[in-house]
């Protein structure tokens, strides 16, 4: 078993109580690439300086800078093909259903990293449903990492960033080539609306959606933490808001005011109806 780096169960905590982060004994190499991050990003001439200043002023916006390097951004578009075949056979028919008196639409995805599910989304909404295209239709995409929501905001990647789950007809539709990688065209990015979200934080203080995306974000949490998070997430939703979470998630023994709904493969998660 190789060492633990120097610094490691000082950052471990820290990312668990900001964060509720779980890093876990066999993750060092987490911890070293966001003291590398930090050291690169900020100027610091090595770790010892960063975690100087850190615990010198733990209340600074750098040692929030250091939680938010210790988050996963692996992500890609249209992950997991059996939740869009859901959402566009399913989910958005139904919801389109329930909202058409308003006219309305809001989806928030959370923990959105770079922000390829928020902008596949968008690509869903408009290729599958041109109903909705005068519709008001907005999807938060938040994330705790600022330059995660930066990255979201700009609506630019990289080709390699491009390749990964996006089909060339709808890359060549929805973005525009330049120089160094594709820019979102403004059809999609209008939809789009960066937010930074800390999902630790103890009240998030967010509206009502109609559909909810928190997929690969609980396998982070330990059981405590799940269930104070899927408590505020509850009041973020509607009485009949669809919740999706990551394929290995699930609230079942987790929160019990959730119910599970299959449509195939692909499965979501609701509000039960409250007895009276």
């Amino acid at each position: 078993m190789s060492e633990k780096p120097k610094h490691f169960d000082y950052v471990r905590k820290l990312a668990k109580e900001r964060a509720h982060l779980e890093i876990g004994e066999q993750s060092s190499h987490v911890v070293a690439a966001g003291l590398a991050h930090i050291c690169e990003t900020r100027g610091y001439a090595s770790n010892d300086e960063v975690m100087d200043s850190v615990k010198q002023n733990p209340g600074s916006t750098l040692t929030m800078h250091l939680v938010e390097s210790m988050t996963t951004n692996e992500t890609s578009f249209f992950r997991d093909p059996q939740v869009w075949q859901g959402l566009r056979e399913h989910l958005i028919p139904e919801l389109i259903e329930r909202r058409r008196p308003t006219r309305r639409i809001s989806i928030w995805s959370a923990a959105a990293a770079s922000g390829q599910e928020a902008f596949s989304l968008a690509i869903l909404l408009r290729e599958h449903f041109p109903e909705l295209h005068d519709w008001s239709v907005t999807i938060t995409a938040s994330d705790i990492s600022r330059e995660m929501v930066q990255r979201i905001r700009r609506g630019f990647y990289t080709a390699p960033e491009i390749a990964r789950g996006m089909p060339p007809k709808l890359r060549d539709k929805y973005f525009h080539k330049t120089d160094a990688g594709y820019q979102a065209n403004d059809c999609i990015r209008n939809m789009v609306r960066p937010q930074r979200i800390n999902l630790a934080s103890s009240s998030l203080l967010l509206p009502k959606f109609d559909l909810v995306l928190v997929r690969n974000v609980l396998i982070y949490f330990d059981i405590d933490n799940k269930r104070e998070f899927l408590s505020q997430v509850r009041e973020c939703m509607q009485s009949w808001t669809p919740l999706i979470l990551g394929a290995g998630e699930t609230t079942i023994n987790v929160d019990d005011d959730f119910k599970a709904t299959d449509h195939g493969s692909f499965r979501c998660f609701s509000l039960r109806e409250k007895k009276l």
